[in-house]
């Protein structure tokens, strides 16, 4: 993470390293784990001297003081040479000032917001929008801090999904020129402030409301694995006797299925891929709900030694996921699921216990609660598109193309999310990359939707070539690298063992 992002969250201890100079910086995109970023965004903006501004501000303001505003107007345009100073006495005799020791500061974003009228002389257009903007919003967000003497305390965290606009980019002049601290987020790299310094981040990113609460990740290490396994094996109860790990078969059947992304390393794949559910850090289960810890990774070339490559597939024991030529759709087909589920999709029915009542729904052979958690998940990726919407596309019609696509999931995969009892197996999807084989956007949303509802899914690239990434938005998955990369077709006989053999059907 950059050293000064991380500055933000002590600010103080900014402040008294840098001379107590206020902390002015924009970030434009993202870290390359959007997750991560998201995250220690979300920390930083629930501290406690953190005040969020978003695209829309504040601009409620007392009858009052709106009428004393229109009169400091008025007092302007019937004293043309009226200088700064002389106006912000009038502001503060007004109460549109709470403190006379701040006229200093104002008066120097005063000056220049009066140099930048075209006419000099007149109260235009540009400048009243400009200052009453900035006054009615520092009743809100910057004269209460002020009034406590915390001022310089407090940062400004600015987090935008369109150009600022000019009475934003002023207020933002007058919060620093009062003393208060900023930093400016513009995750799409497509609308910056004009004048903060930047820091440019590794990824662009699409734009999205700010995250109402953090993502939950868990990193693992060998070690913490065998801690976590140590510590399930001896749990003690109120009494401090031993009490052993169980769980009647499945005994989460009906409960609310939750995963969460489980950040692990090559070498533990092996270990971690073929471990029970509850053996896994961040594994949770309470009457009513269970949270299932899965990996999802890509692994690009093989090992020196292939054997021992082909020889991990196997020991996966995982299910291939093949690509679907059934699933591509044409133009007319794309429109006319658009025209069908389209209005239903933005409609309040779309909830998981009305979507498994409709007729198009295939899945009524699943237990009920494993009817609502695969609901829930759709419902989830039509709603936050994981998938990439390309320029020529409306983001309306992929969602109905996402529903259509998550509605034909493979008999076989559904087969092995109602036959898993979570606490103990995890049921997980392969793909293999071919140079033959083009895995397809709709491949790609099925499998995401598996990973999503338990399955460890895991993409083997023998040649290293980009496959799931083609496809992927507002979605990280783990990348390793091994050491070469090799084409691997239906005319590479020697190594059919094991997997292989599965994997193209030949004894």
């Amino acid at each position: 993470m950059n050293d000064l992002f991380n500055t933000i969250k002590a600010s103080q201890k900014y402040l008294e390293s840098n001379n107590n100079k206020p902390l002015i910086q924009q970030f434009s995109g993202v870290y390359s784990d959007e997750t991560q970023f998201f995250n220690e965004l979300y920390d930083l903006v629930n501290s406690s001297n953190v005040t969020l501004l978003e695209d829309s501000l504040n601009k409620s303001i007392d009858t009052s003081k709106f009428q004393n505003l229109e009169q400091i107007f008025q007092i302007i345009q019937e004293n043309e040479n009226l200088s700064s100073n002389r106006i912000l006495a009038f502001m503060q005799g007004l109460d549109l000032i709470v403190d006379s020791a701040l006229i200093k500061s104002y008066s120097t974003w005063l000056v220049e917001l009066l140099d930048s009228r075209e006419n000099k002389a007149k109260i235009d257009e540009h400048f009243r929008r400009i200052f009453t903007d900035c006054v009615k919003w520092s009743f809100t967000y910057l004269q209460p801090q002020i009034k406590e003497n915390i001022a310089s305390k407090k940062i400004q965290v600015w987090y935008k999904s369109v150009t600022p606009s000019p009475s934003q980019e002023w207020f933002m002049k007058l919060s620093k020129a009062l003393g208060f601290q900023i930093v400016y987020f513009d995750i799409t790299k497509k609308h910056p402030s004009n004048w903060l310094p930047l820091v440019e981040l590794s990824n662009e990113n699409e734009p999205m409301p700010f995250p109402k609460q953090k993502t939950e990740i868990i990193s693992t290490v060998a070690r913490e694995a065998s801690t976590k396994f140590k510590q399930l094996m001896n749990q003690s109860d109120a009494s401090g006797q031993s009490q052993s790990l169980f769980f009647s078969p499945f005994e989460f059947k009906e409960a609310q299925l939750l995963t969460i992304p489980l950040k692990t390393t090559y070498d533990e794949i092996r270990i971690i891929g073929t471990s029970d559910a509850y053996l896994r850090i961040g594994f949770k289960a309470s009457p009513g709900k269970i949270t299932v810890p899965v990996l999802f990774a890509k692994v690009n070339g093989v090992l020196s030694n292939e054997t021992d490559y082909w020889n991990q597939l196997d020991e996966l024991h995982a299910t291939v996921f093949r690509h679907q030529e059934n699933l591509l759709l044409s133009k007319s087909e794309i429109s006319r699921d658009y025209a069908q589920y389209h209005s239903y999709l933005i409609s309040d029915h779309f909830n998981a216990k009305e979507l498994i009542e409709r007729s198009e729904w295939p899945y009524h052979q699943l237990a009920t609660g494993a009817q609502i958690s695969l609901a829930q998940a759709i419902i989830q990726a039509v709603n936050v598109l994981k998938v990439e919407v390309k320029p020529s596309e409306k983001i309306e019609v992929v969602k109905s193309q996402v529903y259509s696509t998550l509605l034909r999931l493979p008999e076989e995969f559904i087969k092995l999310f109602h036959q898993f009892d979570y606490p103990k197996g995890v049921p997980k999807l392969l793909w293999f990359d071919q140079p033959d084989v083009t895995m397809s956007k709709e491949d790609a949303m099925q499998i995401l939707l598996l990973n999503s509802i338990g399955f460890d899914c895991l993409i083997y690239s023998p040649n290293g070539m980009n496959s799931i990434e083609n496809h992927l938005n507002n979605f990280n998955i783990d990348v390793f690298w091994l050491d070469q990369m090799k084409d691997y077709t239906l005319s590479n006989k020697k190594t059919k063992k094991g997997f292989l053999q599965r994997f193209w059907g030949e004894g």
